[in-house]
């Protein structure tokens, strides 16, 4: 994979509006973040791609990093779904093939890597995390990771490594917020 984009800092009101929306059921906020992943995906993904011929005459995989079963149960939804579908219109208004795939889960009883303390608990905390559904949606195809946030990047490691075992190829992960320094 060769790098994330984050649209933003995880910290202050940035971090309160994303909290908001994806854990206090405010989504009159989706379209405002969908506006934001979309800009980011036309100041990052589009000049990249239209460098690479190759690559984007390929339909394109978005896909949404999952929650926990305990988090999609709370909330009622899959929040970076609408993330992902909206980098694919991003993609096709540019004229690129795209698909949302959302065939990434997160094992239940398992607890997000966000969830766990320190950074050396989150890395331990994701090994094993996450499995592919219908492997063959993704089967030597391109794919972008999108998600809210990133805290450690253990969870999007972890979702980049079993897209590439699936024989698929992770070019990216696109992200509302970062709170990674550096």
């Amino acid at each position: 994979m060769r790098c994330c984009f984050a649209a933003s800092a995880y910290r202050k009101s940035v971090r309160l509006a994303i909290l908001a929306w994806k854990d206090h059921g405010d989504e009159e906020l989706t379209d405002c973040f969908g506006d934001i992943i979309r800009q980011l995906t036309q100041r990052t993904v589009i000049p990249w791609l239209k460098q690479h011929p190759r690559i984007s005459s390929q339909v394109i995989c978005v896909v949404p990093v999952p929650s926990s079963p305990a988090s999609l149960h709370k909330r009622g939804r899959l929040h970076t779904k609408d993330l992902a579908n909206s980098v694919v219109q991003q993609l096709r208004s540019s004229g690129f093939d795209a698909v949302t795939a959302n065939c990434l889960r997160i094992k239940h009883g398992a607890v997000k890597s966000v969830q766990t303390a320190g950074i050396r608990g989150r890395l331990q905390r994701s090994e094993g995390l996450v499995y592919l559904r219908r492997p063959q949606r993704l089967f030597q195809r391109y794919v972008i990771l999108v998600d809210d946030i990133v805290t450690s990047a253990s969870t999007v490691r972890q979702c980049a490594q079993v897209v590439a075992q699936s024989q698929a190829y992770p070019l990216t992960a696109l992200l509302l917020a970062s709170a990674v320094k550096g």
